[in-house]
């Protein structure tokens, strides 16, 4: 007696590839960039919200 296979082939189509890669290739970037803390302040921040910096002594900056 013979062993029969069935197979089953799902074809997706070409703009579901696309949106799922754009969607692979976010997570991956997502999880491959440095957290940096001004990126939290900012997020916090709303349309027409105000951020006041007040820098006590003197601010250099540094060409490297």
């Amino acid at each position: 007696m013979k062993n029969n296979k069935v197979i089953y082939e799902v074809k997706l189509e070409k703009s579901v590839k696309i949106i799922l890669s754009l969607f692979a290739l976010g997570i991956i970037l997502n999880a491959l960039t440095p957290d940096f803390p001004i990126k939290e302040a900012i997020a916090e921040l709303s349309y027409g919200d105000k951020l006041n910096i007040h820098v006590s002594g003197s601010l250099t900056t540094y060409n490297h």
